[in-house]
């Protein structure tokens, strides 16, 4: 599926801030057509029209595209998929603008707890964006669809704990080994991040997690995302108009559910979590690449074995 062609299916993208350019790269020297061998436009033609079925091809298999699909592609397909990604202006933004937010976070979490010493846990759509950058950076990364929880009550997590629809769940988190017994044998801090307007939402995710699951550890931190951007926002005054541009477009907005590759599911739905392995759309596909593109041409890319089972 062509990037020209994502507007016209449902996907979850919104159609008012979902703008493509697909202006050709000017050149300094252009060749008159006069000068042109008559069967040019014919080649041209199909170097693009094969470019464009080679993309299609890669971005198409409906998976999640990780480090070892970005390794296993030759230069010369690496170059096809930069070429055709790149003529999104929105996921070019994307990239740029969560590689720079996103490194800067690292930084931050490096500094706080030491390189290699915790655990980026990734609730609902907002900090997944943000968690590409760390988990293709080779930080331990976990990604926990849930969404729309500020609306739920207390009785409805109560009923849950004993409906026996948790199990399915249950046991997506010890796949991504969120156990309690795994965490402290770990040695490390699991830090559970979300976008936060009250906190109601994030304090609930808490209360499941410890309710229904039992996942209760004195190495688990639940942050709100926007609130520690602002904090190096403070630090680096160069990020502080970029980040308060973020929180707002991609975290209140909820632009970065567009690109994280995460979908949404409500607490009701927990049962069905197996559906989310699923879910990647051509844009996330895109997004992914484009961050480990960038990454590689640092020599920052780095792929975290722990990462394998990661949405």
């Amino acid at each position: 599926m062509r990037i020209n062609s994502l507007r016209n299916n449902n996907f979850y993208i919104s159609p008012y801030n979902f703008n493509v350019s697909f202006n050709s790269r000017e050149t300094s020297v252009k060749p008159k057509l006069k000068d042109l061998p008559c069967d040019v436009f014919t080649r041209i033609g199909r170097k693009r029209e094969n470019s464009e079925r080679i993309f299609d091809n890669i971005i198409s298999h409906g998976k999640k595209f990780d480090i070892d699909m970005y390794n296993a592609l030759s230069k010369d397909y690496r170059n096809i998929m930069l070429e055709n990604c790149l003529k999104n202006r929105d996921i070019k933004n994307a990239a740029e603008i969560n590689l720079k937010i996103g490194t800067a976070l690292k930084k931050e979490l490096d500094d706080d707890f030491g390189k290699d010493s915790y655990v980026f846990v990734s609730v609902g759509t907002s900090p997944s964006c943000l968690a590409r950058i760390l988990e293709f950076s080779g930080v331990e990364t976990k990604y926990l669809p849930a969404s729309y929880l500020r609306w739920i009550k207390d009785s409805d997590i109560e009923c849950e704990k004993y409906s026996g629809r948790n199990k399915k769940y249950g046991k997506f988190l010890e796949e991504q080994n969120l156990t309690n017994e795994y965490i402290e044998k770990s040695g490390k801090k699991y830090l559970f991040y979300d976008y936060t307007l009250t906190g109601k939402s994030l304090n609930n995710f808490k209360k499941i997690m410890e309710e229904v699951y039992g996942l209760k550890s004195d190495k688990i931190q639940y942050r709100s995302l926007n609130a520690d951007l602002i904090i190096i926002a403070l630090k680096n005054k160069n990020l502080a108009s970029l980040i308060s541009d973020y929180i707002q477009k991609y975290l209140l907005y909820a632009e970065a559910g567009h690109y994280g590759g995460i979908s949404h599911l409500p607490f009701n739905r927990f049962n069905e979590i197996d559906l989310c392995n699923d879910y990647y759309t051509p844009l996330a596909q895109c997004y992914n690449f484009l961050i480990m593109s960038t990454l590689d041409k640092k020599k920052l890319l780095k792929n975290n074995p722990k990462n394998k089972t990661s949405l």
